[in-house]
């Protein structure tokens, strides 16, 4: 009777190299869904625009950071784009909506990856 020999390597390697495909397609996801938010945040800005400076420099990013998470943030990056979310009872509040309004296709989109 023949023995079975079996060498994991082969598989073991195609199981790295789809891990790896996929941890950058959910990075791809994410980006293009913090793109989606950073454009809805600048389209749905109430605020009155007085230099342009506040629209202009919101924006959205995703990264990996840690090896099992990874972070998509939408954000102002002028000075006082905090008051712009937190003052006159919150009137001028457009990062969290633009997270809301974005999530829902962005976990369907990750759903999609896994089924």
């Amino acid at each position: 009777m023949a023995d079975l020999v079996w060498d994991p390597s082969e598989f073991v390697q195609s199981c790295e190299q789809y891990r790896s495909k996929f941890l950058t397609s959910v990075l791809l996801v994410c980006e293009i869904a913090s793109t989606k938010m950073e454009a809805y945040a600048k389209s749905n800005a109430i605020w009155t625009d007085r230099t342009g400076n506040a629209r202009q420099k919101l924006r959205g990013e995703a990264a990996w950071v840690s090896k099992d998470q990874i972070m998509i943030a939408v954000s102002h990056h002028m000075s006082y784009g905090f008051w712009l979310e937190l003052a006159h009872g919150r009137k001028y509040k457009i990062l969290e909506q633009s997270i809301e309004d974005n999530v829902e296709e962005l976990f369907r989109a990750l759903r999609r990856l896994v089924s």
